[in-house]
């Protein structure tokens, strides 16, 4: 089957007309597809037969035997320029349909809510997504053709899981590569079927990848007459996700108090008075209930002006044991925190801590204060307590980066074979620092990195690095 995508940047981004070919083949389709797309051309652009976008159009229609041509216009045109879309959309719908092709109508997507390339539209975020809707419902209804409704899988996927991230992190419009699959998964049920098995994951987490395409499916299986049996079915099963989304915030909730609760009962655990008055007790006394319940137990994390008092455990044979684990070893969703696999607890260079950002504020979403300079100068300590002894660290450098190929891998550097790699990674931390905190570190200092998820960019982190003083 010959599919030619016609569009711009929106239909172009991460290649989606390729993603589109390998999902079909991975569900057994054999696909032939190809694309004209100019970043920011309206349909009218590919209208004028005497433009180079016309013209490359038409040399393409003549090209080969297309069984269908997908359509895309310009992201906001639709709104601001109804009568416009409408007008353009037929008459391209007319020349595919002369060149024996099939159309199909590409619903794109409102901006990113709350971004500011939404807020220069004037449009809400509701306004923009229903808007578009009924446009490209109004075009597909006047013109029998089909509709791949993206924008609409766009709007549901943010109400099945806020956790995927559809946008382009740079300008909060454009696709990621999440949102290109998105897409393309949405034209590929339009035009092969529901029942269709896809395999291909689009390099992304099989998670993410399949409740992508499910959102894809229900989508296209929406857009039916609303007096059919299939939309009461159809409504049947939004009652059912409904009703189980309200179990998954209601677990949510649950599960935080849960692990409040057993936080609060392990600090209790701790003794904080001395022994005697002659002599301080030391940190394995101090924290001697915790080891005998648990032996994975390493230390205990405090930050001043800040919520973040846990307990911190160490697995080494088990990667990511506490990422999910509570400090008894069962479920819970928000974990606790743990070091780094690769590390020695006391003798590493840099030990690295890792604990959840959580939208409740719990865990180590508090490691967001450290944004603000003034927090920092006000808080600038952070104490960390082994089984062997007592530290306090000062903090000499707060970043973001993306957990990407090519950008800093802090979570590498464990110990220096050398002063220079050492001062290396000091002067990298440094260098990515958001602001100048004035501190430093020389080789031999110990120190701890603490790592959590960042949420303005796609794969984000927020890193705080602090020396032992």
């Amino acid at each position: 089957m010959n599919i030619l995508f016609v569009g711009n940047s929106f239909t172009s981004y991460n290649e989606m007309p390729s993603l589109f070919g390998r999902i079909a083949e991975s569900a057994g389709c054999e696909v032939n597809t190809d694309y004209v797309a100019f970043g920011g051309f309206y349909l009218k652009n590919y209208n004028d037969a005497q433009s180079d976008a016309g013209k490359l159009l038409l040399d393409k229609l003549k090209q080969n035997n297309w069984d269908y041509v997908v359509i895309q216009e310009q992201s906001r045109n639709p709104i601001t320029d109804s009568a416009d879309f409408q007008i353009n959309v037929e008459k391209l719908i007319k020349l595919v349909r002369e060149h024996h092709a099939k159309p199909v109508l590409y619903q794109t997507w409102a901006y990113q809510n709350g971004s500011k390339k939404l807020e220069s539209t004037g449009l809400s975020y509701r306004k923009m997504y229903t808007g578009l809707k009924t446009a490209y419902r109004t075009a597909a209804d006047k013109n029998r053709c089909r509709l791949a409704p993206v924008g609409s899988a766009f709007y549901l996927c943010s109400l099945v899981d806020k956790n995927i991230c559809l946008y382009n992190s740079e300008d909060n419009y454009h696709p990621s590569l999440q949102g290109s699959y998105l897409a393309a998964c949405v034209i590929f049920y339009k035009i092969f079927g529901s029942r269709k098995a896809v395999t291909f994951s689009g390099g992304l987490d099989k998670r993410q990848a399949s409740v992508l395409r499910f959102t894809a499916r229900l989508c296209v299986f929406s857009y039916v007459d609303k007096k059919s049996i299939i939309y009461r079915a159809l409504t049947a099963v939004f009652a059912v996700v409904f009703i189980i989304s309200l179990y998954k915030v209601a677990d949510y909730y649950i599960q935080a108090n849960k692990s409040a609760v057993g936080f609060e009962r392990l600090y209790s655990m701790i003794i904080t008075e001395n022994v005697n008055e002659d002599t301080q007790i030391t940190a394995s006394q101090k924290y001697a209930a915790l080891y005998e319940q648990n032996s994975d137990f390493a230390g205990w994390i405090s930050i001043d002006g800040t919520n973040i008092n846990y307990p911190v455990m160490f697995a080494p044979d088990r990667k990511d044991f506490y990422l999910r684990r509570d400090f008894e070893k069962k479920y819970s969703y928000y974990g606790t925190p743990y070091i780094a696999e690769a590390c020695e607890i006391d003798v590493s260079d840099n030990t690295i801590i890792y604990g959840h950002n959580m939208r409740n504020g719990t865990m180590f979403s508090a490691l967001e204060k450290y944004l603000s300079e003034d927090f920092f100068k006000n808080n600038r300590y952070i104490r960390f307590d082994t089984m062997n002894d007592y530290g306090t660290y000062e903090i000499l450098s707060v970043f973001k980066v993306e957990a990407v190929m090519g950008e800093f891998d802090y979570y590498n550097f464990i110990n220096a074979s050398t002063q220079a790699e050492y001062d290396d990674f000091i002067a990298t931390c440094k260098s990515y620092s958001l602001y100048d905190t004035g501190v430093t570190a020389q080789y031999g200092e110990k120190l701890i990195t603490l790592s959590t998820c960042e949420y303005s960019s796609e794969n984000g982190r927020l890193v705080v690095v602090a020396k032992k003083v």
